[in-house]
């Protein structure tokens, strides 16, 4: 089989053509991208497999799967799904791009000058993310019969801001469905950011929808105390800290209120109940 050529500013995909790399991950590659024929027109998001990975047929069926995940969440809080096809093969997808700063850039500018997100502002985004995970974790089948699906990867990186101030989840490349046939099913398999993965994760039991609850809790967490969760261990005594409640140490001298402490304290619980 030929091998596509090396992405590069200028290359064609379809109707769409690269204009920049946005961002890379062990698994699949995303370019600022235009339609060729509007060179004033504007831009969005394609996303395709890694150059090491284009043969690969699992990364090929789990990006197919990726975007047409997406293309089923239509909501304010998820990227619009734009197209898809191939190029050589290798599929890729296009979607709205979303012209804002991740809830990460906001929190690292703060440790940087010493300031905290109001935890007003933090509650906001977040419950905006939790109203846009419930659209995920509600999808069905047309059947009826829920799809099961997490997203899995719920951390300050995945959660945008556009500049109207509306939420936006970002990266359904680890996410689980019923529906994503090509899905690793071996224990032991970890998938997402390590400090932001819940306890189950790292386990034997059901992985469902509070996965995603308990990284919207540690991202929160890490919003209102400017402290990464479990900042001070390395992955193995993460595991071990992760048999009990995640330990509120903030670096800031106001006190957090009681609400958001109880909200940290339900959705982080070693437990999922």
């Amino acid at each position: 089989m030929r091998r596509p050529p090396k992405l590069q500013a200028g290359l064609r995909f379809g109707d769409f053509e690269l204009l920049r790399p946005l961002a890379k991950g062990g698994m699949g590659q995303v370019w600022v991208v235009r339609r060729a024929d509007r060179p004033d027109g504007p831009t969005y998001v394609l996303k395709t497999v890694v150059d090491d990975l284009e043969t690969d047929p699992q990364a090929r069926d789990l990006l197919r799967e990726e975007g047409r995940l997406l293309q089923r969440l239509k909501d304010v809080h998820w990227p619009g799904f734009v197209a898809e096809g191939a190029k050589a093969q290798v599929p890729f997808f296009v979607m709205e791009y979303i012209d804002g700063h991740s809830l990460q850039s906001w929190l690292a500018l703060a440790e940087q000058h010493e300031w905290r997100l109001p935890a007003g502002i933090a509650s906001r985004i977040l419950v905006e993310a939790a109203e846009g995970l419930h659209v995920l974790h509600e999808l069905r089948h047309q059947t009826g019969a829920p799809i099961g699906a997490v997203h899995r990867d719920v951390t300050p990186h995945n959660i945008l801001v556009d500049r109207r101030g509306t939420t936006k989840l970002i990266d359904l490349g680890v996410a689980k469905s019923a529906i994503r046939r090509a899905e690793a099913t071996e224990e032991g398999v970890f998938r997402g950011k390590f400090r932001y993965m819940a306890p189950e994760q790292a386990g034997s039991a059901p992985r469902d929808r509070r996965m995603d609850v308990w990284g919207l809790g540690a991202t929160l967490y890490a919003a209102v105390t400017r402290s990464l969760p479990f900042a001070e261990c390395n992955e193995i005594e993460i595991m071990k800290a992760m048999l009990h409640p995640l330990p509120i140490l903030s670096k800031n001298k106001e006190p957090l209120s009681e609400p958001v402490r109880e909200v940290l304290a339900r959705s982080t619980a070693s437990d999922p109940g």
